[in-house]
């Protein structure tokens, strides 16, 4: 049997009726207008340290105001920095393998691997050379931005200061990786020339092409799909290759009737 109606229900407007059961069935509750809403969880409150120590108000505006300056500040004096050049991204692997080397000389090889890749990193994100890495503004930037960027900068201008003009050791040279075999494949790069792609963040990824000679053309992917149909040096060695693979596939054709 249905429960019979309380008393004070209310009748007729079918509105009331369902404001009335949804009261009863749910304890709901209409905030009053000055109750205040707490959106604690959902917007973080601003940390205030340090110059943000303003009065409550304004206080979130200046901080953004004060971001937005020290930023631009900043991104300024980093544009003043010079860019990697070519001949940085064909050293990177060496510098980076003898800055970790040189390491190992005081901390262990957890340590030493951990500031090489962070090395690594800080050359992508800023694309800055080596001399600029090893400048005190580089170092006094990155490590007002980020401390742990920054100890990994010190240690970089400590090394660069004892091994610059040295002629560093190149490690092993190491496999292409899927990226660089597609791209070779989609441009027809011949089988004699090595390819390279070196990531950046500001500027388009860089390819380093290295001839059979030892000579390196530098360009990008685009740069690359230009150079596979217009490149008189690329398109003749392309011949060359593609003519001495069809020659071996037809010394191996005769030699299957044989």
């Amino acid at each position: 049997a249905e429960e019979p109606m309380p008393e004070d229900a209310p009748v007729g407007d079918e509105l009331e009726v369902a404001r009335d059961a949804c009261r009863r069935c749910f304890g709901l509750r209409r905030p009053r207008s000055e109750d205040k809403e707490d959106d604690a969880e959902i917007i973080p409150a601003p940390k205030k340290t340090g110059p943000r120590k303003k009065e409550a108000g304004a206080a979130e505006d200046v901080a953004m105001e004060d971001d937005t300056s020290a930023t631009v500040a900043a991104a300024a004096k980093f544009a003043t920095i010079p860019e990697a050049q070519p001949d940085d991204y064909l050293r990177l692997h060496a510098v980076a393998a003898a800055f970790k080397a040189h390491l190992l000389a005081t901390r262990d090889e957890a340590c030493a691997e951990e500031s090489r890749k962070a090395f690594l990193e800080l050359f992508q994100l800023d694309d800055k050379g080596f001399d600029a890495m090893a400048s005190k503004e580089y170092v006094k930037l990155v490590t007002a931005e980020d401390k742990q960027y920054g100890e990994t900068a010190k240690k970089f201008a400590a090394f660069w200061k004892t091994k610059r003009g040295e002629t560093l050791n190149e490690p092993p040279p190491r496999l292409p990786t899927s990226e660089e075999r597609n791209l070779a494949a989609e441009c027809g790069v011949p089988p004699s020339w090595r390819l390279q792609v070196f990531h950046r963040v500001k500027r388009e990824d860089l390819v380093v092409l290295t001839a059979p000679d030892g000579a390196h053309e530098f360009t990008t992917k685009a740069g690359l799909r230009a150079l596979s149909t217009t490149g008189e040096t690329f398109v003749a060695e392309k011949k060359r290759a593609e003519d001495e693979q069809r020659e071996e596939d037809a010394l191996k054709a005769e030699a299957q009737k044989a």
